[in-house]
């Protein structure tokens, strides 16, 4: 059960804090609204 990151690799390491912070529901709003800034304005 759960997911498995490679936090060895950068990008793995990237991905684990992203989703952790996501299913935080303290931190889920922040980072997801902050994601989507991040992609608009890119």
């Amino acid at each position: 059960e759960g997911k498995r990151y490679d936090v060895g690799d950068k990008f793995g390491f990237i991905k684990a804090t992203i989703d952790f912070a996501l299913d935080r529901e303290d931190l889920h709003d922040q980072v997801s609204k902050h994601i989507q800034d991040i992609v608009n304005n890119k």
